[in-house]
């Protein structure tokens, strides 16, 4: 199946990735909307959060979306995966103490919701420990300390600020690498735009020189960046993604 660019790099990057024999666990699911499109490339996919009231709105657009998709379906007399869609399973659970069995998944991801995490360290482990050997994990989080330059876009300024308002954790680069190397974790690609660090991780023997396709946000100026404080800790694995 074709798959059309959402417009978000960190997005895009982690369709990519997934192929139609995974089983894809989204770890702070919200709405369910990331879920569900990435459930019509996998084999499963479930969504977890910890606010009962997110799992079941999630639940009720996942009746939405099914019923849009098949519609599209009749009409176009092309498949588009509805059924995988309706397959998707939303659970109210904590990122802290995932209710899965160890290696249960080939991949898991969670976007801005680490921030919000108290023990952001144990969520990671918990991530960690229910990808099964080999498995790969995506995290989107808001960019620690960050000093908010006055040439980006207004709105990006203002969902900076209302994140750090928000925030309960921050972590910082360095942090992350000394939490994978506690574990059998390889940082396959680390980069970063104005608003938030994207990181993807290979558990075990997975991909340590794998060349990532992703494409770098741009910075303020135009230009790509990497995190030159994590360049050190990262050994080598601190990817500069560009154009």
């Amino acid at each position: 199946m074709a798959r059309q660019s959402t417009g978000h790099p960190f997005f895009d990057y982690l369709v990519g990735h997934v192929t139609e024999e995974m089983d894809v666990l989204d770890v702070g699911c919200a709405s369910g909307v990331l879920t569900m499109e990435v459930s019509r490339f996998a084999k499963t996919a479930v969504g977890i959060d910890l606010s009962p009231a997110a799992v079941d709105f999630a639940n009720q657009l996942k009746e939405i979306e099914y019923q849009r998709f098949k519609l599209i379906e009749e009409t176009l007399q092309k498949s588009f995966q509805s059924d995988k869609i309706k397959s998707v399973r939303f659970i109210t659970a904590d990122a802290s103490e995932l209710p899965f069995d160890d290696a249960s998944y080939d991949l898991a991801f969670s976007t801005e919701v680490f921030e919000h995490i108290p023990e952001p360290r144990r969520a990671f482990e918990e991530i960690i420990r229910v990808l099964k050997p080999g498995g790969q994990a995506f995290l989107n989080i808001p960019r620690p300390q960050i000093d908010i330059n006055l040439d980006i876009k207004t709105w990006e300024r203002d969902f900076i600020q209302m994140a750090d308002k928000d925030a309960v954790s921050r972590i910082h680069p360095d942090e992350l690498v000394a939490w994978c190397n506690d574990k059998d974790v390889n940082i396959v690609n680390l980069t970063h735009s104005d608003a938030h660090v994207f990181v993807h991780l290979g558990k075990k023997k997975s991909m340590r020189n794998t060349q990532s396709a992703i494409r770098n946000p741009q910075s303020a100026n135009g230009s790509p960046e990497s995190l030159s404080s994590a360049g050190s800790a990262t050994s080598g694995h601190l990817s500069r993604l560009t154009p």
